[in-house]
């Protein structure tokens, strides 16, 4: 694996958690033992079953953390993007439970297994936000669970919207646009739904004036229309 850097990244690398929380007696040693990956857009980072060696920090680019589900389609667990952590859940396991893919081109940082837990032990600010973080990611793991099971589709496809904002934000060239937009394949795999009921529901949404659809794009129209549809549920 080899390093690749250019002067954004290096300045992107150099504000990552590692860095933010570890003592900076510590920071030749991230420099040392950290590896900077580039991969495609589609491109695995880890997969299920596959050995855990260590866990990983987005620099910039967007991720989805996967599982098969019973019929052996995709089942998206959770989207995230610039500066989070991936491989965590495989932390304390030997094999990775989940997979992660890369949703647009990536530039991530690799941090052996045996060197994390060193800075962590170390550096009692790593500690505290990795406890926040695991209670945070338990959380939301919870909730999408109670989503899923007790929410109608409506209202589980609204929250995929409101997860894009959360984890991708918005387009900085044009006003109201999603900055990533997922496909309706992985749409209807995150709500739990039939990618037909996907369709239905955007543009129901779009009839709502919550939305508006241009091709495969997502603008947001009205958020708190949208918010309000969610959580009057």
């Amino acid at each position: 694996m080899e390093k690749t850097l250019n002067k954004n990244n290096d300045t992107a690398i150099r504000n990552t958690i590692l860095y933010e929380y570890c003592s900076e007696e510590w920071h030749p040693i991230i420099d040392h033992n950290q590896i900077i990956l580039n991969k495609k857009k589609g491109e695995l980072i880890f997969s299920t079953g596959e050995q855990v060696k260590g866990i990983y920090i987005i620099i910039n680019g967007k991720v989805k953390v996967v599982s098969p589900s019973f019929n052996n389609e995709e089942h998206i667990h959770r989207l995230t993007g610039d500066g989070k952590i991936l491989g965590h859940r495989g932390f304390s396991a030997q094999y990775y439970p989940i997979s992660a893919i890369a949703l647009t081109d990536l530039t991530i940082v690799f941090v052996p297994n045996e060197i994390f837990k060193i800075l962590i032990k170390t550096n009692p600010s790593l500690s505290f936000y990795m406890i926040e973080f695991f209670a945070e990611d338990l959380r939301q793991s919870e909730e999408r669970m109670k989503n899923l099971m007790y929410s109608d589709v409506k209202n589980r496809i609204a929250k995929v919207l409101l997860t894009l904002i959360d984890s991708f934000g918005y387009d900085e060239k044009e006003l109201n646009k999603l900055s990533y937009s997922l496909s309706r394949k992985d749409f209807a795999s995150m709500a739990g739904v039939t990618y037909e009921t996907v369709i239905r529901t955007l543009k129901d949404f779009q009839d709502k004036k919550f939305i508006k659809l241009e091709g495969k794009e997502i603008f947001i129209i009205n958020l708190n229309s949208l918010r309000d549809f969610v959580f009057s549920k």
